[in-house]
């Protein structure tokens, strides 16, 4: 991952933060992880035009998703174990 500090943290939450992104859907939007530190966690996503709703912009549950799951990731970076 590009900018990740992904090794400052224990092996659970690192573990927890990849299995997240080899979840089905997550991988099927094509989500990755850009940066990760500590409270901090940035994903991408490629838009294309499976992604869009019928006025080709991309569909809010794309967006929803996205924001849900980096904020989760964010989350437990912070978490206690």
């Amino acid at each position: 991952m590009p900018g990740s500090r992904l090794q400052q943290f224990t092996p659970f939450i690192r573990s927890r933060i990849e299995q997240g992104l080899q979840a089905n859907f997550i991988k099927e939007l094509g989500i990755w992880a850009t940066f990760v530190d500590k409270g901090h966690v940035e994903f991408a996503l490629k838009v294309r035009p499976p992604l869009y709703q019928h006025h080709s912009f991309v569909h809010g549950g794309v967006v929803t998703t996205l924001a849900d799951h980096t904020a989760g990731c964010a989350a437990i970076t912070v978490a206690k174990e």
